[in-house]
This record gives structure tokens, C-alpha cells and sequence, in this order.
């Protein structure tokens, strides 16, 4: 079997495959996995997709259980327009939860270019300095909070303060 069709990929995932949900310390993330006995299953997804990992669990167990799984942002797209493309029978129901979630997740970590982070840092740090909240600043920069406040600290800015100054402007003019 030298060439893997996309059928028999589809057969093995609606029997053995799982799309889930996982939850770590409060974050939860998308999951692709296999469950299989057999070795070469989880070779053949592997060689098929060409992304995601095989772990082996044989610690207490009479057999060897080999997990197929993808976990990874960029790859997830991949299994997802896959599906896509191509439907399930069993598990769609399962895919299609699954999708709706991932469509409307972030990572926790993003990966950028060094001129993506400093491009986002600079509009971060000209947020922070029109007065923005920093929950809104995160949000739309995806600039990590530690890193944010190391900035502002190693540049030694102090939030603008547009109500305050204002009212010490019109104290100033009332007084003279």
C-alpha cells in the first residue's frame, strides 16, 4: 500500500480518531487524536498528513498503545480543511463542534517575527499612551502582559491621565 488514499484515512479516524476539547489550568485548546494497537496506523496518519506527533504508553499495560496526535496551531488548520474537504461519516457531528471551536480560538502563544513583536510593542506602548485599558491593549496587540509592563518599565512612562489634567488646568484658570 504505497500510496495512502484519502478513504482509508477517513475510515481509521471515524473509528479509532477523536477531535476533543482540552482543558489545562483554565485554558482550554483544541486536540487531534488516534488512539491505536497497532504501530503502522499511527505511522500511516503520520506519513499521511506529515505533521503532529506518535507517543507510546506501555506502562501499565498488558499491550502497547500507540496515540497519533496534533496539537499545534498551524498544523490544526491542515486536519481541519482536511475534514472539510473531505466528510466523515460517524464523527461528523464530533468534527463540526470541533471546527466552531477552533475557528473561534487563539493560541496562548503566538509566534511572530522579531518586526512583528516590535511593530506590536510600538502600537502596544502608543495604546497605552492614548489611555487605553491594558485589557483592551492585549487583546488587540496579542502582546504578552509581562513583556508589555517590562517595556513601559525600561522606558519609564507613566499613563496619561486626560480627566486629571484637565481639572488641574481648570484649577489653575479659576485660581488666576
Amino acid at each position: 500500500m504505497d500510496k495512502i488514499d484519502a478513504a482509508y484515512v477517513l475510515g481509521i479516524v471515524d473509528c479509532l480518531g477523536h477531535f476533543t476539547l482540552v482543558d489545562y489550568k483554565g485554558y482550554c485548546y483544541p486536540k487531534f487524536v488516534v488512539y491505536t494497537q497497532n504501530r503502522s496506523i499511527a505511522q500511516i496518519l503520520y506519513s499521511f498528513f506529515n505533521i503532529g506527533k506518535i507517543i507510546e504508553k506501555s506502562k501499565d499495560r498488558k499491550k502497547t498503545l500507540y496515540i497519533y496526535y496534533v496539537s499545534k496551531y498551524d498544523e490544526l488548520k491542515e486536519i481541519v480543511n482536511f475534514f472539510e474537504n473531505h466528510k466523515l461519516n460517524i464523527k461528523y457531528n464530533e468534527f463540526n463542534r470541533f471546527r466552531d471551536f477552533f475557528m473561534t480560538w487563539h493560541p496562548k502563544i503566538q509566534r511572530r517575527s522579531r518586526e512583528e513583536n516590535v511593530k506590536a510593542l510600538k502600537t502596544a506602548i502608543k495604546m497605552y499612551k492614548e489611555g487605553y485599558p491594558i485589557k483592551e491593549i492585549i487583546l488587540k496587540t496579542r502582546v504578552s502582559l509581562n513583556r508589555l509592563y517590562m517595556v513601559l518599565k525600561s522606558y519609564n512612562l507613566k499613563r496619561y491621565n486626560k480627566y486629571r489634567d484637565e481639572k488641574v488646568l481648570l484649577y489653575s484658570q479659576v485660581k488666576s
